[in-house]
């Protein structure tokens, strides 16, 4: 039951679910999730932030 409710709250299932079935889901109080936000790009004037991952022993020797 938690796997096919689950995909019924996704968006793009929802929209496509029948319009009774929406309303008895609705009734029972199960609502759609959010849209999933949408990632900002970088500004590009701005600039990148140095990596601070650890970098391994054979990537610090290659030179440019």
């Amino acid at each position: 039951m938690g796997e096919w409710l689950a995909r019924r709250r996704k968006p793009e299932v929802w929209a496509a679910v029948a319009d009774g079935q929406r309303e008895r889901l609705e009734a029972a109080g199960v609502t759609p999730l959010p849209p999933a936000p949408v990632p900002v790009p970088a500004d590009p004037d701005v600039p990148a932030e140095p990596s601070t991952a650890p970098v391994s022993p054979f990537e610090r020797d290659i030179g440019p």
